[in-house]
C-alpha cells in the first residue's frame, strides 16, 4: 500500500490554525469559569479539528483508493474513476489545500483531493487504471 498525505497551503495555515487556536483559548476560558457544557463542546471541537488536520491522507491498495479525513472514510474502486483534472474548488472535501485534484467517477460524482506529491500520486493512479482521462495534469 502506498500512502500520500494531504498538502497544506495558505488556506490551511491561514484559516484552520487560527480557528483551532481560538477554540483552544475558549476551551481554557470555559474550563477556568467551570462552565462544563461549553468546555466539553469546545474540547470536542478541538479534537475534531486536530483529527482532520493530522489524519487526512490517501492510500492506494490493490483494488481501490482509500480517502481518509479524520473520521470520514471513502473507498473508490479504480474502475469507477473516469477522469482527473486540477481545480481550485473550495467545496468542503478531504483536501487541506486549495489547489486540488478532482477525481470524476463514472457515476458523475466527484471527489476532491490534494496529495502532497501530486506527480507521484497521478503516476500511481495511472498505473492502477490506464483508462483514466487525465485533463491537463500529466
Amino acid at each position: 500500500m502506498k500512502r500520500f498525505s494531504s498538502r497544506r497551503d495558505v488556506l490551511f495555515y491561514g484559516l484552520v490554525i487560527p480557528i483551532f487556536v481560538c477554540c483552544i483559548a475558549l476551551t481554557v476560558i470555559f474550563a477556568l469559569k467551570r462552565a462544563y457544557l461549553p468546555w466539553i463542546g469546545f474540547l470536542l471541537l478541538d479534537g475534531f479539528i486536530l483529527w482532520i488536520s493530522l489524519c487526512t491522507y490517501y492510500e492506494f491498495s490493490a483494488d481501490s483508493l482509500a480517502i481518509i479525513s479524520g473520521p470520514f472514510k471513502r473507498k473508490v474502486e479504480y474502475w469507477e474513476i473516469h477522469a482527473v483534472f486540477r481545480t481550485r474548488d473550495a467545496t468542503a472535501a478531504p483536501a487541506l489545500a486549495r489547489n486540488r485534484l478532482s477525481i470524476v467517477l463514472k457515476s458523475g460524482r466527484r471527489v476532491l483531493v490534494s496529495p502532497s506529491n501530486e506527480p507521484e500520486f497521478l503516476n500511481e493512479l495511472r498505473k492502477r487504471n490506464e483508462d483514466i482521462e487525465f485533463s491537463g495534469v500529466l
